[in-house]
């Protein structure tokens, strides 16, 4: 019995080592929805740490392979990707595919198996090969819906008045009843114009410097503004605002990047090649300061700087500047970076706002965290446009300069046009705390080993001693519990035998006894008998002799 409890027991901890030998991970890999004909990247990861593996695409599913991309160090071939490492990776590689045009909603799947899998170090365990399904599903574009041409507003009307108004705050004077019509001049809080008519659309006809004026009438005033007073002031004087920001700032029909925030003096934005002058819109936070907008009027092709100057009440001044770009049309969503830790772990990293110089779109990224590469990624979907710089970088402690340049499809009759796109990461260092909680994780593997190999070192000597000292009462036997055994029973089956013999005796002795007993009775009755015949004899002879008689 206890041979049979100690084998059991060996068997139960083989089969769990060799569980812990043989794993059973899997691969896994991402899934995405994307619009007809663009681009799509598969990432593929594993469920543990793997020291060796190689990974391919068994099924396209329909969509066009484009390239693949692996971690740092190891090797993409076509659909194939292979890689090993000491200390194990999860992420596997990326594949990108191109979907194709499409006039409905479709489903692709694209099938990915793993081979060759096994381990890290130190104990290289083997892994199972798996298998992988990555759903793609692609969008068919919106049919845009017909657009109806608005309709064109009717000629305002104007009525004819010989009036002098006056400025209620600083205001442009334009060619013709609209904001997006030249300016020709403008008014300063309190100055005036005579007014000669107006209109229905809310504007005014005004006569300014010989010319024929439009000013929006809600900026006018007929009441004229109180004069200044020569007499000194009695009060007392108060303390002067030093608030020289803007409460809020906008272009008409522009926008600006970043969005407005007061703190941020530098704005950009682009505006099309016809547009040679743009409304400035500002407010001031302090209800005192005042301000001046220059540049905004003969835009050029190319850079021009709009300044905003703002003037506290005490004079303080403040700068507020908006780079507007005139007919550079650069895409600024052209490519994507992706963070990778030391662990393989993947981040989308946010690019931020650009400075915008001509051709040259500039990104600087200070990191929060270390970064061991980079993963530039292209996004645009027209085969026509040309990258260089995409690919998988290695980053070092500190600044980090890469260059990506864009060639779009050039137009019809023009030079295909160059777009620089600068980036500066800033990678900071290593953080001591994670080496050593992963020197801790590694010492105490190596501690689970030692008290895994010295249980079973004391397994196998406690089943050797077993056998040993089996083998030794084998060569010695000793039988005598099998003798008393046998004389306990002898001498049982004695007491019985005895027990039946007596009970026999008694028996005879009984049936001897009632033997007797009857003889005896027929010896009596035979007496009986014969006393019984001779008194019969007698009365007959008495009988007999009295027959005689008669």
């Amino acid at each position: 019995m206890k041979k049979k409890l100690l084998t059991m027991i060996l068997l139960a901890f083989t089969l769990v080592c060799l569980n812990a030998v043989i794993s059973y991970g899997s691969i896994s890999a991402t899934s995405a929805t994307i619009n007809s004909g663009e681009n799509v990247t598969i990432s593929v990861s594993s469920a543990e740490l793997l020291g060796a593996y190689t990974i391919q695409v068994t099924d396209n599913g329909g969509l066009t392979f484009v390239s693949s991309t692996a971690p740092a160090g190891f090797a993409a071939n076509g659909t194939k990707i292979s890689g090993a490492s000491v200390s194990g990776v999860t992420n596997l590689g990326s594949f990108t595919f191109k979907a194709p045009s499409v006039t409905k909603d479709a489903t692709y799947y694209v099938k990915i198996t793993s081979s060759g899998t096994e381990g890290p170090a130190p104990t290289y365990a083997t892994v199972n090969p798996s298998t992988a399904t990555a759903t793609v599903t692609v969008k068919a574009p919106v049919q845009p819906s017909p657009v109806t041409p608005p309709s064109k507003a009717p000629e305002p009307t104007f009525s004819s008045v010989n009036q002098t108004v006056y400025a209620t705050t600083e205001v442009n004077i334009r060619s013709s009843y609209s904001k997006s019509s030249s300016k020709i001049g403008s008014l300063q809080k309190g100055q005036s114009v005579t007014r000669t008519g107006i209109g229905s659309n809310g504007w005014s006809k005004v006569s300014y410097n010989g010319q024929t004026g439009y000013i929006d009438s809600k900026f006018l005033t007929t009441t004229k503004p109180a004069e200044p007073s020569t007499q000194p002031s009695t009060a007392p004087e108060t303390t002067k605002s030093s608030d020289a920001t803007l409460k809020s700032l906008s272009i008409t029909d522009v926008e600006i990047t970043p969005a407005f925030d007061s703190s941020i003096t530098s704005y950009t934005a682009t505006i099309g090649e016809d547009i040679t002058e743009v409304e400035v819109s500002a407010q001031t936070t302090n209800e005192n300061a005042k301000f001046e907008i220059v540049g905004n009027t003969d835009l050029q092709d190319g850079e021009n700087i709009v300044t905003i100057s703002v003037t506290a009440e005490d004079g303080t001044v403040n700068t507020y500047e908006i780079k507007l770009i005139k007919g550079a049309n650069i895409p600024l969503n052209v490519f994507t970076v992706e963070g990778i830790k030391e662990n393989d772990e993947r981040i989308d990293i946010e690019l931020g706002e650009p400075i915008i110089t001509d051709n040259i779109v500039e990104y600087t990224i200070n990191l929060t965290e270390y970064l061991k590469s980079i993963n530039i990624l292209g996004t645009l979907d027209s085969d026509l446009n040309q990258y260089e710089g995409l690919g998988l970088f290695n980053l070092e402690i500190g600044e980090n300069r890469y260059t990506v340049t864009l060639t779009l499809e050039a137009q019809e009759g023009e030079e295909p046009k160059t777009i620089e796109y600068r980036l500066t990461i800033n990678n900071p260092e290593k953080i001591v705390v994670a080496d050593t909680v992963e020197k801790q994780n590694y010492n105490l593997i190596i501690i689970i080993a030692i008290i895994a190999i010295i249980t079973i070192a004391g397994i196998t000597f406690a089943v050797l001693y077993y056998k040993k000292q089996n083998q030794l009462e084998y060569a010695e036997p000793d039988y005598a519990f099998l003798r008393d055994d046998e004389n306990i029973q002898t001498k049982e089956q004695e007491r019985e035998q005895s027990k039946i013999e007596q009970e026999k005796i008694k028996n005879e002795e009984n049936a001897i006894s009632e033997e007797n007993n009857t003889i005896e009775d027929n010896e009596e009755n035979n007496e009986n008998n014969i006393v019984d015949d001779e008194e019969n004899d007698d009365n007959s002879g008495e009988k007999r002799k009295g027959g005689k008689h008669f």
